[in-house]
């Protein structure tokens, strides 16, 4: 077995089939990003399979601190896959199962391309970024513009305004930290992309989005020095006074009527109804859950919107993770986000050469976690494949402080 996985991955090969892996990856968040979920779903499921193959590969090569990682983190699928067959005594890998197992090898793919660190992949990810970031802009414009796609191209690409809000704003983050980080020749580019996706981000209304942002600038605002507060005060109020006073794409009444309607807000009602749900459940499913998929048929038997439209989620975090995975479930969840949290604010603080990707993944999960805890299941792809990202990203820097000089990779 080791000689022919030897004579599949010989050194030439070995990079054709990584680049291969990039592109497929690529092609991934192309295709997250505008939503075509076919392509995606085919694609996540091809990458799942090539990972399985890349994980018996550094198995036959005896490479076990690899390994080891994998079998660490194949643990939180584990968990949840086993909670979802105690609870429902089913093992079907379809809708959220399959998610979580995509994810798995998403994440396996994105710690491949950090143990063989390619140049040529390394010097080509940016330029990249800024041509799917420009062909995402021009796309949903056009889309929104004339009210063409699938969906008469109301929110561009997608059925939800929340779905092009939050890659939008993805979007723009990311192109605030190569504005920052880019010579600056090429500063305008990022710049230029910018200023379209804060404008398509204000123009869908997504309150969640917009506090995931404003939440997040506390994490802008500490990594600046003390001399650059001042500026950067000035410049959130400038901006914050423009869109309320103009009410630019209704930023301001939106946030009025938040205020208005905090204790009758639909969520209010969503979050009532499923705690009544919660009651009803055995002892057994508060500890286990109810499964991963649930909540969707047992929440019309009390939902007050049930006639109107039914949910997927809660449009709550703890109350879904309770619900649907119980209390070990709801505990892992947050513990996960305690250590993707403590590790982020931990290697910004520690590793000066890290600080603005750093930065741009606390920004990015603090987004995730306010849009998806308020609106989308955990298990939903629009939330757990964006957070596998930032995982790859951590083992990749975990793994390029061990072996920064690794000439081989």
């Amino acid at each position: 077995m080791t000689l022919c996985f030897s004579t599949l991955f010989s050194h030439h090969r070995r990079n054709i089939l990584l680049g291969f892996i990039f592109t497929i990856l690529a092609v991934i968040v192309f295709a997250l990003m505008f939503k075509f979920e076919d392509v995606s779903n085919r694609l996540l499921k091809i990458n799942f399979y090539i990972s399985l193959i890349f994980l018996a590969w550094q198995l036959s090569e005896r490479n076990f601190v690899f390994i080891k990682s994998a079998a660490k983190l194949s643990l939180i699928p584990i968990v949840f896959l086993t909670l979802n067959y105690l609870a429902t005594g089913e093992f079907r890998f379809k809708n959220y199962a399959r998610n979580i197992l995509y994810a798995y090898g998403l994440l396996i793919s994105l710690m491949i391309l950090a143990e063989f660190k390619i140049p040529q992949i390394k010097n080509i990810t940016k330029k990249l970024s800024a041509f799917i970031l420009f062909v995402y802009v021009i796309v949903q414009i056009i889309t929104i513009y004339f009210q063409i796609g699938p969906y008469q191209g109301i929110y561009g690409t997608t059925s939800n305004p929340h779905f092009l809000a939050l890659y939008s704003a993805i979007g723009f983050c990311v192109a605030l930290y190569y504005f920052f980080s880019s010579s600056a020749q090429y500063r305008y580019i990022y710049l230029l992309i910018s200023i379209p996706l804060s404008a398509i981000i204000l123009y869908t209304s997504s309150r969640p989005v917009w506090i995931g942002l404003l939440i997040s600038l506390f994490f802008i605002f500490t990594y600046f020095n003390k001399q650059n507060w001042i500026k950067f005060i000035v410049i959130f109020i400038a901006i914050q006074a423009l869109l309320v006073s103009f009410n630019i794409f209704n930023y301001s009444s939106r946030f009025k009527e938040l205020a208005q309607n905090i204790t009758t807000e639909e969520r209010v009602t969503i979050w009532q109804d499923t705690w009544q749900l919660q009651k009803t459940v055995a002892p057994k499913n508060w500890i286990v859950g109810n499964g991963l998929k649930s909540f969707y048929e047992d929440f019309k038997k009390v939902s007050r919107y049930h006639h109107i439209q039914d949910f997927r989620s809660p449009h709550n975090l703890i109350l879904e993770m309770l619900y649907i995975s119980g209390l070990i479930g709801l505990v892992l969840t947050l513990y996960m986000y305690y250590l993707l949290y403590q590790k982020l604010l931990s290697m910004r603080k520690n590793y000066t050469a890290y600080r603005d990707l750093s930065t741009l993944n606390l920004v990015i999960l603090t987004i995730l976690i306010v849009l998806n805890g308020l609106n989308f299941p955990f298990f939903s792809s629009t939330n757990i494949y964006p957070l596998t990202f930032i995982l790859g990203f951590l083992y990749f820097i975990r793994k390029d402080l061990l072996t920064p000089l690794h000439t081989d990779h």
